[in-house]
């Protein structure tokens, strides 16, 4: 076995010299990947854990260039271009790439590399340890997957809050949820009924987004065929629609798998379909006021049917993440809001009469109201004003004072016993106006009459 760095690889392990350990076996002891390279770019060293990660063994990697058989294609000239940096000086250097095991399984790697000089200071060796992240990888690629279906969704709930035209917000939604799936083929399948007779469905495909337009099931070859009947459609069969009341979920990854019925294997061989997601819109009404009574005595929305938002996968089988499905569900819930109110602006201006028409009534007993309240103001100043002619006129002191023991009113005589002008006594407080002493032998008298009481006392 070629050993040609040992001495240099002991040195660069910090010298370690133990009575039981050598080298040797610390270098193929290491948890970590340890590579010693060449100046030249091939593999000096192979340790015991690149043997295990990768399947090959050290003797069948010796001579070889990395670059030529352990990493994917994208990735070879990034790596030959660090390799030249560390050659050159640059040392500490940190990368990852993506090694290829003899099996074909990919492992992204973490490196750190650093190199090792002869007498003259040139680069003899370059040593690279790195560490399997495959799992943080994954785990990293996947939440960036999903911002990114947060991000979509946010945007086409902005795209659905801001659209008035349902056909806008419905193509918007297929496009959108097609370009960030990568499937073949998302399409709004609607059912309707007539009124006259409910049991007698019909389907229509007012969206859809194709990557080839010899998909589409809007195209005259396949108008008229079984996804528009109902009758010959199982997904729109009773049993169907009443699972997608319930916010049920059709997911099948292969139509060669068991567990989907014959029926609809058979609608999606018709239509190249290897994979399909299906995902209910409801919309949401209240019932009548009488129904309310009887069956919702908390007024709660019921679910209607309205159609279905539908992922196809035409070229090959796909397994629908967990995360795709949530996004279909979601996007679906959206869409039965749009829905909803493109209803609702249907009806606004209906809306908008019958509330100018309430608007204009409560207007207009207002505006009596202020009349009636102007005239009650009228004669209560003529009230007071006689009153006041009354009560000017005595010799006593006649006042109104409130809860707050504020005055109200007051007659003349406060000017002349006071000395300050009646008609800057009202509003005051009572203790402003009285000595503090007399103050406080009226108050209990004060406070009974205020109960309702009627009250006689003497003051001096």
């Amino acid at each position: 076995m070629i050993r040609p760095c040992s001495v240099r690889l002991n040195r660069a392990l910090g010298g370690i010299s133990l009575p039981t350990l050598d080298t040797e076996t610390i270098f193929d002891s290491a948890g970590t990947l340890i590579v010693v390279f060449d100046n030249q770019g091939k593999i000096q060293r192979f340790n015991r854990s690149c043997e295990n990660i990768t399947g090959y063994l050290e003797t069948e990697v010796q001579g070889q260039c990395a670059w030529d058989f352990l990493l994917l294609p994208a990735e070879r000239r990034a790596m030959q271009a660090i390799f030249e940096r560390l050659i050159g000086g640059q040392t500490n250097a940190y990368s990852r790439t993506t090694w290829l095991s003899r099996s074909g399984e990919q492992h992204v790697i973490a490196w750190s590399n650093t190199v090792l000089t002869d007498a003259q200071g040139q680069v003899e060796f370059v040593i690279s340890s790195g560490i399997d992240v495959t799992e943080q990888h994954k785990s990293q690629r996947q939440l960036e997957g999903q911002y990114r279906q947060s991000h979509l969704l946010a945007e086409i709930t902005r795209e659905v809050a801001q659209a008035s035209d349902i056909k806008e917000i419905l193509q918007t939604t297929v496009i959108e949820v097609q370009g960030l799936l990568g499937c073949d083929r998302v399409l709004i399948l609607k059912v309707s009924a007539p009124s006259a007779a409910p049991s007698q469905l019909s389907a229509a495909i007012p969206a859809e987004a194709v990557i080839d337009p010899q998909h589409s099931l809007c195209s005259p070859y396949h108008v008229g065929t079984s996804v528009y009947n109902p009758e010959s459609n199982p997904l729109l069969s009773t049993t169907y629609i009443d699972h997608y009341r319930q916010q049920s979920v059709s997911v099948i990854d292969t139509t060669a798998g068991l567990g989907a019925a014959p029926e609809i294997l058979a609608i999606l061989e018709a239509l190249s379909v290897k994979s399909e997601l299906v995902v209910p819109i409801l919309t949401q009404s209240r019932p009548p006021a009488q129904d309310q009574k009887q069956h919702q005595p908390q007024n709660q929305p019921q679910n209607n049917f309205w159609g279905l938002l539908i992922a196809h996968q035409c070229h090959q089988p796909r397994r629908w993440s967990p995360l795709e499905i949530d996004l279909m569900q979601q996007l679906a819930s959206q869409i039965g809001v749009a829905i909803n109110h493109a209803e609702l602006l249907d009806h606004l201006e209906e809306l908008v009469d019958a509330r100018t028409a309430e608007l204009t009534e409560a207007n207009q007993q207002l505006r009596q109201e202020m009349r009636e309240r102007q005239k009650s103001e009228v004669a209560m100043r003529r009230s007071e004003k006689q009153l006041r002619l009354v009560t000017n006129a005595l010799p006593a002191l006649v006042g109104y004072i409130d809860t707050y023991h504020r005055y109200r009113f007051n007659n003349y005589a406060y000017e002349t016993w006071y000395g300050i002008p009646y008609q800057q006594i009202k509003g005051r407080q009572v203790n402003d106006i009285v000595s503090p002493e007399v103050y406080q032998q009226m108050l209990p008298y004060l406070e009974q009459a205020l109960t309702g009481e009627r009250v006689t006392y003497e003051a001096e």
